[in-house]
């Protein structure tokens, strides 16, 4: 049996961050490890913020957006 990410259990599945029938997004997975929840992503270089050692600030955010409430929803 295989395990789900948090974010393909869901119904938002066209979500920028974390949809899995988004194409273009960012396709963030979240699991369970024990007790913590883990969160995999990786990044490309068109995901740069000014230069190509800078993660995109924007990109930031809806990483611990998707997670964070991926979490919470898995949590309940």
């Amino acid at each position: 049996m295989s395990v789900l990410a948090f974010q393909d259990q869901g119904t938002v599945r066209y979500c920028h961050g974390c949809g899995a029938d988004n194409d273009q997004g960012l396709r963030v997975k979240s699991f369970w490890d024990g007790e913590e929840a883990i969160a995999t992503w990786q990044a490309e270089s068109h995901h740069c913020g000014g230069t190509r050692e800078n993660l995109n600030g924007g990109i930031i955010a809806s990483l611990i957006d998707c997670h964070s409430l991926n979490l919470a929803i898995a949590r309940a």
